[in-house]
């Protein structure tokens, strides 16, 4: 070929590359050599909506095996300087990179990071580490990818390679991992964002348009003249007619024998006081917390409990005394139980959580670290110092009332404990001294059940393959019995690991598990004797609230310490996936989440709840836990189900400060979607608008022998609890011949009797038909409660209270006794209350409160694929969490009310007052008809 023809050609190169972007993308997947070694820990990533290209190059190096690299070739269009960016793991013992034949070097991970940190605050440091983002399945931090700028390189135009490898760790094992690099000329201002190349936008997902949303006033509630406001219907002062007591049937009563419900809170504005430690009280301190209250009564809130801790908290390395106590929350109690009386609140105390208090040098107690979790039920040394903890809060003079708590009827609960259990997997942790005392107490126990400790032996598994299954010793010379890992207890040992088909493993899990209840049940009753006898406490007693390792094979033994007391409590919540760095108490960008509608899934409401027989049932610690978008739909199913059931208290959690929560709190339930739905519900549950059942739809009674034994009970508290999978031993006398889906805890009461007779089980006469898995349908006992969990619709239908809640929008019109909803959002809650006691159809004041969804304005989030126990789910994924103030859909909603009297429609603000003047009603035959405002929670329809 002549010169002449090569030159158009070469003239079309140099145009091209001249054309070419000032930037090249590559795949570490793309090697043409490497050598990749899996692990299952560090193998679980998102790869669909994380990874550039769907894959990465990594590799898992144990010691001895040779070390992951990956050989990638590029081509660059210019010769020039050229900047390296890689997208690598940060979670990694260290990689290295080599250009070409080049010299090798060092991808400095935890130097740069370092770096990073220490010049934070320097805005003219040159960072090394971008956009971290978590890609994890889990949402934890075994993978944290980040782009990583490293240094300018001079290439050639051409074809290049790079090659990456593992730097092994100290210990000699290797981990490390890349997604993708980039190369970017020193004149393109490349900015990393994920997964993401220049020019390409981040797919993200609208869980609400902001164009059709209005935003939430701040305005400060200043008490004026509202229709809505509760506080008519609290005492004037909490406990003026005595002490709360409980009547035969189980349900709370006031000092002078009048039926009372709680509308109940965990409440932290206690602590406004005491920011600074304990002292005088300012004036504004005394009205924050006093407005709080009367802010809370509004409404409709008349219990609030408090969650303290009264041991001494360490002060820098200085351990407290043994003597000592957190004056801080002591002070924090007796104000939360002197403020809150004035605005007709009764208080709950739980003062003590023994697995979140460290064991401390100073207190002597006989072994080394730790914590408590598990102690006070049986440890000496820590109930003497728990006695004296609640000695001082009973008995020392309130200074803010001027008489003990023991005297006040303002406190209606004393909460022994918080969340421990000796059937949970925290009683693992205990060790030493303490676990010594405990195998002594069981060795004592069953040479007292069986006669001698050589007949207890003979009748157990001795020898196991594993050190980790029996902790302590079986040493008949100590009179010690050793205890089995708290997972030999569960359905999981049972039918996977066949652990109780060894005829000693079962005898001695019988053995266990019955002194391990009788040794809570003990403590329960001496601590109630202490109390009551000792210390002259006149106020009920919850003894826990805690779950075990197994709902099913377990939570009637819990259950049972507890009736050493009179009232019954479990904490439980209602949530999607949420994972991510500190999750338990942050929602922050990278996080990953699912929503999830309670009315999709029935079988984990919380509000399902097996209630012994004649003692009160309280839900201690509740909420629909953000980021879980599906929220509005909370307080009228807890309303209506706590009314239908005769679960007595559910406490939501929790609030703080003086009203409302910030948008990015992670455990509130005072934000529009929750506590903004309170005034309808609030009054339709104490005022007893929906009707409770008068039989259950399912009672069981269980000898102790059943439970000791871990026969299967009839109905548990679990999601997962299956009747067909599950099916076991039952006793052979019960009426009852399968076990029962835990769908009826939706449509009745279920209650058990603990140490009865199984031949009284019994389940309702129309349970079958009230219950229909095949539709996903369900219809309460006193037929005014259905739930369509197929739609997620759940509607209440009663002469003074009457609602739907959930994915409206699948039903355009749902036709009520006296209500017509007609509804376009996709999710909502609409309730209809009177506001003077009557049936709606006559009511001349009438509430529509209505409720859809918020979220902190600039919330950007984007899909996220979530692995959940194995099973890999659609979820989304936090860019942006935003910032106040919340934005909540706009209402597309009507409500026709077939009541004759109902003429005029007024707008409330927030704050439940009047936003100008009142609108006539159209009429539409005999129904009032209401287009209700898009950007307001509360209407009040009323008469002329």
């Amino acid at each position: 070929m002549t010169l002449r023809a090569l030159l158009p050609l070469a003239l079309a190169a140099i145009a091209a590359a001249g054309d070419a972007p000032g930037w090249v993308w590559v795949e570490a997947e793309s090697a043409t050599d490497k050598r990749e070694q899996k692990n299952d820990w560090y193998e679980p990533v998102d790869r669909a909506t994380s990874l550039s290209g769907g894959e990465w190059w990594r590799s898992f190096d144990e010691i001895g095996t040779a070390s992951g690299h990956a050989v990638v070739p590029f081509t660059v269009p210019r010769a020039g300087k050229w900047r390296l960016w890689i997208r690598a793991n940060l979670s990694a013992t260290g990689a290295t990179w080599q250009l070409d034949d080049g010299a090798v070097q060092e991808l400095p991970l935890s130097t740069w990071q370092d770096e990073d940190r220490k010049h934070e605050n320097d805005i003219a440091w040159n960072r090394r580490v971008f956009d971290r983002s978590i890609v994890s399945h889990d949402g934890s931090n075994r993978h944290t990818l980040a782009w990583l700028r490293c240094d300018e390189l001079e290439l050639t135009a051409g074809a290049h390679r790079l090659r990456l490898m593992v730097k092994p760790g100290k210990d000699g094992k290797g981990f490390a991992a890349v997604d993708c690099f980039v190369l970017a000329e020193t004149a393109f201002d490349f900015r990393p964002r994920m997964a993401v190349k220049p020019g390409d936008k981040v797919q993200t997902v609208s869980e609400m348009d902001p164009a059709k949303a209005w935003p939430f006033p701040v305005t400060r509630d200043a008490f004026g003249d509202s229709p809505i406001d509760l506080r008519r219907l609290n005492e004037k002062t909490a406990g003026e007619h005595g002490f709360i007591g409980r009547n035969p049937a189980g349900a709370f009563v006031r000092g002078d024998g009048q039926p009372i419900r709680f509308w109940a809170g965990s409440e932290y504005a206690w602590r406004i006081p005491f920011d600074d430690g304990v002292g005088a009280i300012t004036e504004s301190d005394r009205r924050a917390v006093a407005h709080k209250a009367r802010w809370l009564a509004k409404r409709g809130i008349n219990m609030v409990r408090f969650h303290g801790h009264l041991p001494p908290m360490r002060k820098g390395n200085e351990s407290p005394p043994k003597d000592g106590i957190n004056e801080v929350d002591l002070h924090g109690a007796w104000y939360m139980v002197a403020a809150f009386k004035l605005e007709g609140i009764y208080s709950t105390l739980s003062p003590y959580w023994g697995s979140h208090t460290d064991n401390e040098k100073t207190w002597n107690l006989g072994f080394d670290g730790g914590n408590l979790s598990g102690l006070v039920f049986f440890y000496e040394p820590v109930q003497q110092m728990y006695r004296a903890w609640l000695k001082r809060l009973y008995t020392d003079t309130n200074p803010y009332t001027g008489i003990p708590l023991k005297d006040d009827p303002a406190l209606a609960i004393i909460q022994l404990q918080n969340e421990d259990s000796l059937l949970f997997y925290t009683v693992g942790s205990i060790t030493g001294e303490p676990l010594r005392v405990m195998t002594r107490k069981f060795g004592d126990f069953v040479a007292k059940k069986h006669g001698s400790l050589e007949k207890a032996f003979a009748r157990y598994t001795l020898t196991y393959e594993s050190g980790w299954d029996l902790r302590g010793k079986d040493d008949l010379a100590a009179g010690t019995v050793a205890v089995l890992q708290p997972w030999f207890m569960t359905l999981d040992a049972r039918n996977r690991a066949h652990k109780w088909e060894d005829a000693g493993t079962r005898n001695r899990l019988d053995d266990q598990l019955e002194f391990t209840a009788r040794l809570m049940y003990d403590f329960n009753a001496a601590t109630a004797t202490y109390l009551r006898e000792e210390l002259g406490c006149r106020q009920l007693i919850n003894a826990g609230n805690w779950r075990t390792v197994d709902a099913v094979t377990c939570d009637d033994a819990e259950r049972w310490s507890y009736t050493a007391n009179e009232v019954i409590g479990r904490n439980v919540y209602f949530n999607g996936i949420h994972r991510g760095i500190n999750e338990g108490w942050q929602i922050l960008p990278q996080h990953v989440y699912t929503n999830r509608s309670a009315l999709h899934h029935p079988r984990s409401w919380p509000t399902n709840a097996k209630q012994p027989v004649g003692q009160p049932f309280i839900i201690p610690e509740s909420l629909w836990v953000p980021p879980n978008l599906y929220q509005s739909e909370s307080a009228l199913l807890v309303a209506a189900q706590l009314s239908l059931t005769g679960v007595d208290t559910f406490y939501w959690f929790a609030s703080g400060g003086e009203e409302w929560a910030d948008v990015d709190n992670k455990w509130p339930f005072n934000v529009p979607m929750q506590l903004g739905m309170f005034p309808a519900t609030a009054l339709a549950f104490r005022e007893g608008f929906i009707t409770e059942a008068k039989e259950p739809a399912l009672h069981e009674e269980r000898s102790l022998e059943d439970i000791w034994s871990q026969r299967l009970p009839l109905i548990a508290e679990s999601e997962a609890y299956d009747p067909n999978r599950d099916s076991g031993p039952m006793p052979t006398e019960s009426t009852v011949k399968t076990t029962q889906d835990p769908l009826a805890f939706c449509v009745g009461p279920v209650t058990v009797k603990l140490g009865g007779e199984a031949k009284n089980n019994r389940a309702h006469p129309k349970l079958a038909e009230l219950i229909d898995p095949a539709k996903k349908q369900l219809t309460s006992v006193t037929g005014e409660i259905a739930t369509d969990f197929g739609l997620g619709i759940y509607t209440v239908n009663a002469p003074r209270c009457q609602a739907a809640a959930g994915f409206l929008a699948k039903r355009p019109e749902i036709a009520l006794s006296d209500v017509t909803i007609r509804c376009t959002n996709d999710y909502a809650t609409i309730v209809v209350v009177p506001l003077d006691g009557q049936p709606l159809a006559s009511s001349k004041r009438v509430l529509v409160q209505v409720g859809t969804t918020a979220r902190a304005s600039g919330w950007v989030v984007r899909p996220r694929a979530i692995d959940h126990d194995g099973t890999v789910v659609d979820g989304l994924q936090i860019l942006r969490k935003g910032s106040a103030p919340w934005l909540i859909a706009n209402t597309a909603a009507s409500v026709a009310i077939r009541n004759p009297a109902l003429a005029r429609a007024t707008v409330l603000d927030h704050n439940g007052m009047p936003r100008g003047a009142a609108m006539p009603l159209r009429r539409d035959g005999a129904a009032a008809v209401c287009e209700l405002p898009a950007d307001a929670l509360y209407t009040i329809l009323s008469a002329e």
